[in-house]
C-alpha cells in the first residue's frame, strides 16, 4: 500500500474511530458477502487464511491491530493482487476480555471490544457480513455449500447464522469427537447488525432478538422462527454437534501465554490440550487430522502436476486437469509444469480446458511454471510442494540424478503400465514414493506384491467427466449405415496404419459408409496417401485436431480403436461409451475391463501385446506393416458383426455401466 492510502485506512484515537462509525451509518451497500477479519500477529496463518476465502468473498475487510510481526506486510501484499482485499489499521490498544473489558464498560470508557469490532464493520459495503478470524482456514466445500444453502450473497432479511469450525492444534491435531464453537458468525449489515458491549466482552443478542430468522448450520435443523429462543440451551447441542465445520482454527502454545485470559470452558480445554502436546503427550481428546475421513486433505501440500506438454488435449493432459480440479475444489493452489515449456499459450489453454469441467475456475487458482527441468525439482523441494509425475517423464535423466542425490525427496507417479521400465523405476526408488496412481485394475493387481502397494490408488475417471459419469442418451445418428470415428494420435503405436484397411474391407458392404478422422500426429501425410492408394478417400472426412469431440460422438455409432500398445483406461473410450457409441478395440487386459468381449479384436496371431514391451516406434516389428491388411479385416469383421445386431440403447447403457464396475473397491483416490 502507498503512504497516502495507508493514512486514509488508519485510525489512532477512539474519538476518530467513533466519528467514522457514525459517518458510515448512511453508506451505500450492495448485495454480497463481506468477511470481517480482526488481526494481531497472525503472520504464520494470514496468507493461508486469506487465500482460502479470497475467491469466495465479495470483499474482505482485514484490520491490523498493533501487530509486531509482518502481518501488515502480508495483507498489504495480497491486497495489491486481490482488489477485494481491503486493509486497515486500528492503532489503538484494545482491552482484553474479562477484567480489562469490564474496567472500560464500568467506567463508561468507549475504548471497548465492541467499538473496535464496529469500526471494522464500518468499512464493509455488502449486505451480509461474516465474522472471521486471521487464523481460520476455510474448509471450502462446506463454506461454499453453506453460502449457497442460505443464499448469503443475495439475502436481504434480518437474520443471524450460527456456524462452527474445528481447532487445529500445533498444525496436526483436532479434537477426537464432536465439538463446536458456540457463536453466531453471519449477519445482515443491511438490516442494522452491529456488536454490543456485554459485561465481559462483545455480544450480539440484542440484534438476534429482532431477527426474522435464526439459523443453525445443521442438516437436522436450520430455520428457527421463534424469537427470544435460548439457542445456547442444552436442547440445541445435538444439532450443533452435527454441524459441518466451516473452518479450521490454528492454535499453538503461544496462543495461551501465562496469564492469558480464557473466557469459556472451551478455551480452558484448548489450553490444557496444548500444554499436554508441549510436554510431548498426545491427549486422548485429540486425533491426527490426517486420519480424519473428511478433513485429512486440508493439510495436503500444494501440487505440481508434470507432463510432456499442455498444447494437446490428450489422455495424460486430461488426467492432469482432473487432478488439478480435485485440488482446486479442496481450496488448494495448483502448479502446472510441462517439459516443453510453451508459455504463455499454455496459461490460456489451461484455463479454457479447466473450465470445460468447472466454469468457476479462475486464473488465480493455478500457476504455470516456466522453469527448465534442472530448476523445477529444487523449486518443488524447497517449497515443500507435492509433485506428480506422469510415467512418460519418469525416465528422464534429471529425475534420476536428482532422486539419487536427494533421498529425502518424495514424489507421486502416475502409471497405467505394470511391466517394463516403469516398474523397474518404481522399484528402484520405492523408498521415495509418496503415492502411485493408476487407472486400471490390472496394474493395481500387479502392484499387490510391491512394498509400496499401500501407497497405490486407483483413480476414478468417470465422476469428473463433463457428463458427470452418466450416459448421454440423446443420440442423433443415422442407423442405416455405420458411421465410424477414429479419434487418436496419427502414430504407429495407436494403430493408425490399420485404419485405411478397415475401410477397404467395409467398402464392398457399405460403399456410402462415413469415417471421421480426428487427431494429430507424424503419420498424417502417410495416412492420406494410404486412403488414396486404397481408393477409400471419398468415404473419409479428415477433421484434424479438435478440442471438443462431442459433436462427432453424438452422430457416430462406432469408435475404431486399433491400438498397438497395452493402453491404460483411454478417455476417448470412456467418452464414446458415455455417448452410446460402440467401441471396436484391440484386445488387451486393461481394455477388457471396460469393453465387451464381443467388441474386442484379438491380434495376438500377428503381435502379442501382452508379452512385448514397445519403447519406441522403431521397435514395432515389420509384421505389423506386412499384416496391416489382415489386421484391417479383423476390425472390419468386428464392425460388421456388431452392426448386424442393431442399435439397442438398453444394451448400450448396460455396457457403459459395466465399464464403471469396480471403481472404489481398491481405494479409489477420488
Amino acid at each position: 500500500m502507498d503512504g497516502a492510502n495507508s493514512i486514509l485506512n488508519t485510525v489512532s484515537t477512539i474519538d476518530d474511530a467513533l466519528n467514522q462509525i457514525e459517518k458510515s451509518q448512511n453508506r451505500a451497500l450492495s448485495p454480497g458477502i463481506s468477511f470481517i477479519i480482526r488481526c494481531q500477529n497472525e503472520a504464520d496463518n494470514l496468507r493461508a487464511c486469506l487465500l482460502s476465502i479470497v475467491d469466495l468473498a465479495d470483499e474482505i475487510i482485514i484490520v491490523d491491530n498493533l501487530s509486531t510481526d509482518n502481518s501488515w506486510q502480508i495483507m498489504s501484499d495480497l491486497a495489491m493482487v486481490w482488489p477485494n482485499i481491503k486493509v486497515y489499521r486500528y492503532q489503538i490498544k484494545i482491552p482484553r476480555p474479562n477484567q480489562e473489558h469490564i474496567a472500560m464498560v464500568t467506567t463508561n470508557n468507549r475504548n471497548t471490544i465492541a467499538t473496535y469490532y464496529n469500526w471494522c464493520l464500518s468499512k464493509a459495503t455488502k449486505y451480509n457480513v461474516f465474522k472471521w478470524d486471521g487464523d481460520f482456514i476455510a474448509i471450502r466445500k462446506n463454506l461454499i455449500d453453506m453460502i449457497d444453502l442460505y443464499q448469503l450473497r443475495i439475502r436481504e432479511d434480518r437474520f443471524a447464522l450460527w456456524f462452527t469450525g474445528k481447532t487445529l492444534f500445533n498444525g496436526h491435531y483436532i479434537r477426537n469427537g464432536p465439538d463446536y464453537y458456540d457463536e453466531f458468525r453471519a449477519f445482515s449489515l443491511k438490516n442494522g447488525f452491529k456488536w454490543f458491549d456485554g459485561f465481559k466482552c462483545e455480544y450480539v443478542e440484542p440484534y438476534q432478538k429482532e431477527c426474522h430468522r435464526l439459523f443453525i448450520n445443521s442438516e437436522k435443523i436450520s430455520n428457527i422462527k421463534a424469537k427470544n429462543f435460548n439457542l445456547y440451551h442444552d436442547y440445541w447441542k445435538p444439532f450443533k454437534h452435527q454441524s459441518k465445520p466451516i473452518f479450521l482454527e490454528q492454535k499453538n502454545i503461544t496462543d495461551f501465554k501465562p496469564g492469558a485470559s480464557t473466557i469459556d470452558i472451551r478455551d480452558t480445554e484448548d489450553n490444557n490440550i496444548l500444554m499436554a502436546l508441549e510436554n510431548g503427550e498426545t491427549p486422548s481428546l485429540v486425533m491426527n487430522i490426517k486420519d480424519h475421513k473428511y478433513l485429512g486433505h486440508q493439510l495436503e501440500s500444494e501440487m505440481v502436476i508434470c507432463t510432456v506438454n499442455y498444447e494437446i488435449f490428450g489422455g495424460a493432459e486430461r488426467l492432469a486437469y482432473i487432478l488439478a480440479l480435485e485440488q482446486i475444489n479442496k481450496g488448494k493452489h495448483v502448479f502446472f509444469w510441462d517439459y516443453e515449456n510453451k508459455s504463455p499459450v499454455n496459461e490460456k489453454i489451461l484455463l479454457t480446458r479447466l473450465r470445460l469441467f468447472d466454469v468457476n475456475v479462475k486464473p488465480t487458482h493455478f500457476t504455470y511454471l516456466q522453469l527448465p527441468v534442472e530448476k523445477l525439482l529444487p523449486f518443488v523441494h524447497n517449497k515443500g510442494l507435492h509433485i506428480v509425475i506422469n510415467n512418460c517423464l519418469l525416465y528422464h535423466w534429471y529425475w534420476t540424478k536428482y532422486l539419487l542425490s536427494n533421498p529425502d525427496f518424495k514424489f507421486t507417479a502416475i502409471s497405467h503400465n505394470h511391466r517394463g521400465w516403469v516398474v523397474d523405476y518404481l522399484d528402484k526408488f520405492q523408498n521415495q514414493i509418496d503415492q502411485v496412481w493408476t487407472v486400471n485394475h490390472l496394474t493395481m493387481t500387479a502392484f499387490a506384491n510391491k512394498s509400496y502397494f499401500d501407497r497405490c490408488h486407483l483413480l476414478n475417471l468417470y465422476g469428473v467427466l463433463p457428463n458427470k459419469g452418466k450416459l448421454l442418451k440423446n443420440k442423433n445418428m443415422d442407423q442405416t449405415k455405420p458411421i465410424i470415428l477414429y479419434i487418436n494420435r496419427f502414430s504407429i503405436e495407436k494403430g493408425v496404419i490399420i485404419v485405411p484397411y478397415v475401410l477397404k474391407h467395409l467398402k464392398p458392404v457399405f460403399p456410402d459408409l462415413k469415417l471421421y478422422v480426428v487427431g494429430y500426429g507424424d503419420k498424417f501425410s502417410q495416412l492420406l496417401e494410404q486412403f488414396d492408394r486404397l481408393n477409400v478417400s471419398s468415404m473419409v472426412q479428415v477433421e484434424g485436431y479438435q478440442e471438443d469431440t462431442s459433436p462427432y460422438l453424438e452422430k457416430a455409432n462406432f469408435l475404431l480403436f486399433p491400438s498397438l500398445c497395452t493402453e491404460g483406461r483411454p478417455f476417448v473410450i470412456i467418452d464414446a461409451l458415455a455417448h452410446g457409441v460402440e467401441v471396436i478395440a484391440t484386445e488387451t487386459e486393461p481394455l477388457k475391463e471396460i469393453v465387451d468381449d464381443d467388441s474386442l479384436v484379438d491380434i495376438s496371431i500377428y503381435f502379442d501385446l501382452q508379452n512385448n514391451t514397445i519403447l519406441s516406434m522403431d521397435d514395432y516389428p515389420t509384421s505389423i506393416y506386412q499384416n496391416a491388411d489382415k489386421l484391417g479385416k479383423l476390425y472390419a469383421d468386428k464392425v460388421l458383426s456388431n452392426y448386424s445386431k442393431g442399435f439397442d440403447l438398453d444394451l448400450v447403457e448396460s455396457r457403459f455401466e459395466k465399464s464403471k464396475e469396480g471403481w472404489g473397491r481398491l481405494g479409489s483416490h477420488f
